[in-house]
């Protein structure tokens, strides 16, 4: 019993002594600091990572391709006009936790539909149908 007690306490010192260190604290908020009141930290960019603009237009659409993720849509079309979300019979069986058991449809108008397969459970989307139509309402 004495054993168990003497390591309870032993191991609650050590954890208490892991927990904080003003020093190291005081140490990190000061490079924090110096860091950000760099001048040239303010003039780093990188173009490279800046999002490609929107596509309008038919352009836009033809770039999709099945297989894409829902956020690779996003990046060259924005945010869809309209989306709808429905659950397919694969979704009530219990046995089944694979892709195809709910469908999104994101709609753009002027431009088509673009429809993906969503995972319910890791939360995933791809495309699996590009629907081009100009007269979209």
């Amino acid at each position: 019993m004495n054993a168990r007690l003497c390591l309870a306490v032993l191991s609650c010192t050590l954890l208490a002594a892991c927990g904080s260190d003003p020093a190291r604290e005081a140490l990190v908020a000061e490079q924090s600091a110096a860091f950000a009141a760099d001048p040239e930290f303010e003039q780093v960019t990188y173009p490279d990572r800046q999002p490609a603009p929107a596509q309008s237009g038919a352009e836009g659409i033809s770039r999709i391709q099945v297989g894409m993720s829902d956020t690779e849509v996003r990046e060259i079309l924005s945010s869809p006009d309209s989306e709808d979300v429905g659950l397919s019979g694969r979704a009530f069986n219990p046995f089944y936790w694979g892709p195809n058991q709910s469908r999104a449809t994101w709609t753009y108008k002027g431009k088509g539909r673009i429809i993906f397969d969503r995972n319910m459970y890791t939360k995933t989307m791809k495309v699996v149908r590009v629907i081009h139509n100009p007269e979209q309402p």
